[in-house]
Order: structure tokens, then sequence, then C-alpha cells
């Protein structure tokens, strides 16, 4: 009589095989869903990528590239329009027109002059490089009240976004100077405004240049180079330039009672972003 086979025999190879198999199932699943994932992007394989730590700069639209990395100043090198006559009468001294510029005073422009002229600004002074032809000065109003303005108004509002973000720079620099020894003297500035053309309270300011503060020699003339550089303050919309050439009283040497004898040129307000 043949005996028979315990049924928990013949279950047990069958139950180790089915682990075996759901073992199996579950490793080969676990393969399939991660390699149906989405995946982190490789950072070493997107292009342009880098493992430095990047500070954003602010970004400028194509039609708006043309504010950037040039002078925004009108004629600020006085290249523009006729020059006055150093040696004629007052009338003939004074341009009749100062484009891109709104002037009070006597503010005119002279011509670089051969040898040495009383002042003027010889061809063997100190002056810009790429000098022109002209250059900026105060004019015949002479004396300790003699006062020259000259202003323009550059407008910022189509990069309102841009400049909101505090991340635009600016550079402001000029060529500045004066004749001799006499206190007369040339500066700029600018102010910074709002829509409404109302100061923000912000402005920076290059000059003056005259004898005793630029360590130049007595009898020193010519024009020697002056820059500031800065962030465009939030809400600015416009910029306002005044070039200003006066007579400082600080100074122990008397103004040039014949003439305004301050001098400017290469007037610049660049944007970088």
């Amino acid at each position: 009589m043949r005996r028979s086979t315990p049924i928990h025999s013949v279950l047990h190879p069958i139950t180790a095989f089915s682990k075996l198999a759901l073992v199996v199932v579950g490793v080969l699943a676990l393969s399939l869903m991660t390699a149906c994932s989405p995946q982190p992007p490789d950072i070493d394989q997107q292009p342009g990528s880098s493992n430095k730590t990047l500070t954003a700069s602010p970004t400028i639209p194509s039609d708006l590239a043309k504010y950037l990395q040039h002078n925004l100043i009108v004629n600020g090198d006085a290249e523009a329009g006729s020059a006055g006559d150093p040696d004629g009468a007052a009338e003939q001294q004074v341009v009749k027109e100062l484009p891109g510029w709104t002037r009070q005073g006597t503010l005119t422009v002279f011509p670089y002059v051969a040898g040495q002229t009383i002042g003027a600004v010889g061809e063997g002074d100190p002056r810009p490089d790429d000098h022109g032809k002209n250059y900026f000065t105060g004019g015949p109003a002479g004396g300790s009240d003699a006062l020259a303005t000259a202003k323009q108004s550059i407008d910022l509002t189509p990069l309102a976004l841009v400049v909101d973000t505090g991340k635009l720079s600016y550079t402001l620099s000029g060529y500045l100077g004066s004749w001799g020894t006499f206190s007369n003297q040339a500066e700029v500035s600018v102010q910074f405004q709002d829509a409404n053309h109302k100061d923000l309270g912000s402005s920076a300011h290059i000059g003056p240049v005259t004898s005793g503060n630029n360590h130049q020699p007595d009898l020193a003339t010519g024009l020697w180079k002056r820059t500031t550089s800065n962030t465009i303050p939030s809400g600015t919309r416009y910029v306002a330039v005044t070039l200003t050439i006066s007579v400082d009283p600080d100074v122990r040497v008397a103004a040039n009672n014949s003439a305004n004898s301050g001098f400017a040129d290469s007037i610049s307000f660049v944007l970088k972003s």
C-alpha cells in the first residue's frame, strides 16, 4: 500500500518558489518605475551651466540697449555749433546758441588756440586726448559775481523697470580746469529726479579743479579729468545735468576780472548694466 505524501511537503517548495517570484517581480517593477520617472536635470549637461554663484544683472531689452555704454549728454564735448572768438569783443565771444543745453549767463564755447593766449587753453596745455576743436568756458562776464550755467535733462523713463532694480550703474566724468591761478572754476553735477522732475535727494558731482587742489604748479592752465561712479537710485526717471562755471570764494587769488575763465570739456554720463 503506497503512502500518501503529506500536503505540507508538497506546498513547501511551491510557497518558496512563489516568494522568489514575488521578489523578482518587485525588483523589476521598481526598476521600471525608476526608469520611467522624471529625473532631475544633469547640471553639467546644461548649456552654459556653471558651478559658480552668479549675481543677477538687470536685463536690458534689445530696443533699449542704445542707452548703455555711450554718452547720454548731448553736446558734452562742445563740438556742436559754432565757437566764439577768445580775442574778440564780448559779443563776439558768446555764441548765440549752445546746442543741447539751456544756458544762463555768458557760458560759451572757445576753440583751442595755438600757442598761449590769456584766458584760453592752448595746444600745449593739459586737455583731453580726444579734445576735438572746442571746449566750454564762462565767457566775458568777469569779477567776483561771474556765474554761468548750462543745463539739460536726460530722460530715463523707458528704463524705469531696469532702474528700479537698483542695479543699473552710471559714471559721470569730465575734464575741468581754469586759467592760471585765478579762482574761476568749473564743476558738473547731476540730480536724480522722479517722474515729476522732483529731486529724489541723490546727486553726483565732479570738480572743481583749480590751482591748489589739483597739485599743479602756480600759473597752471588746462583741463584735468574728474570722474565718479555709483548706481542709479530706484525711482529715477530723469537726470538733471548742470555745468557751472563760477568763482571760488575760498581761493586766495582774485578772480579774473576780465572774464570767467573756468574751463570744461568731454562731459559724459554713461550707463552700464
